[in-house]
């Protein structure tokens, strides 16, 4: 009878222990969401500036970036823009093949660059 009541006493208090976990855990999921979105509403966030000037992309670093420069060779044409979980990525037509370009959209850089004959 001792031993039934241990288990029984055991189950309930970590029964209690995962639901004070998974409060936590919502509570942190919540918390962590609202000030993403805090951040993304705050003013002046969205806003560009009246005239940025022309930059490269490699040498971009702040969060309203303006106009960037795009590694696009003459004779090449944007043929396809897809979003891939934060980045953007670019297929671009050449003529002498294609490319994929991957562009982090928030600060401008380019993460990689893919040549495909």
């Amino acid at each position: 009878m001792q031993a039934i009541k241990a288990i029984k006493t055991l189950v309930l208090v970590l029964g209690l222990l995962i639901l004070v976990v998974l409060g936590l855990l919502g509570y942190t999921l919540y918390s962590r969401s609202t000030q993403i979105l805090a951040e993304d509403t705050a003013p002046g966030a969205a806003e560009l500036p009246e005239r940025a000037p022309a930059q490269r992309a490699s040498a971009v670093s702040s969060r309203v970036f303006g106009e960037v420069e795009l590694p696009v060779p003459a004779g090449g044409r944007l043929a396809e823009m897809t979003l891939a979980g934060e980045l953007v990525v670019l297929r671009v037509e050449t003529p002498d093949g294609e490319r994929v370009v991957v562009v982090d959209p928030r600060t401008g850089t380019v993460n990689g660059l893919f040549r495909l004959p």
